[in-house]
């Protein structure tokens, strides 16, 4: 849990997040001042249990299929040749449909946990979403100078 109540909140403050303005094959993706976690039970889990500190420092959202490509490490390791990846990385291309989802009996494990039950049922297109988008607030952008209008004021969920 300390990884989202202690380490994302200071990778804000003290200014480890890549805020440029970012392509495709940037550390930032497109847009920068954002981090993605995959969308699987254990990571929304803690993403909800540690709102209350998140909502000081990012709005979450969610990333469908469809927008992968908006995250940078995705969309590079879809450029590595398929034999390579199994063979050198013992991975295969498109593995998030196995890791980065949420199963029905996932789903039923956690039915008296009010708060996650509230989130999981508020997600759009839950099926096809893959990772979680923590994407600073607008006040911790170190290159704001008035061309970025993506950021959010506000935290929580989007």
């Amino acid at each position: 849990r300390s990884f989202f109540t202690t380490t994302l909140p200071r990778f804000v403050t003290q200014g480890v997040i890549d805020f440029s303005e970012g392509e495709v094959n940037s550390s930032a993706g497109r847009g920068g001042g954002v981090v993605y976690v995959p969308f699987c039970l254990h990571t929304i889990k803690e993403v909800v249990s540690a709102m209350k500190v998140l909502s000081k420092y990012f709005a979450v959202s969610f990333v469908s299929k469809s927008d992968l490509t908006e995250h940078a490490l995705w969309s590079a390791t879809r450029s590595i040749d398929q034999n390579v990846a199994k063979e050198s990385f013992g991975v295969s291309i498109g593995q998030e449909d196995s890791y980065c989802t949420i199963s029905s009996d996932e789903l039923g494990s956690i039915i008296d946990n009010t708060d996650l039950v509230n989130v999981l049922g508020g997600i759009e297109n839950f099926d096809e979403v893959r990772m979680i988008k923590l994407s600073v607030l607008k006040q911790f952008d170190t290159n704001n100078d008035g061309r970025r209008c993506d950021f959010i004021d506000k935290g929580g969920f989007v």
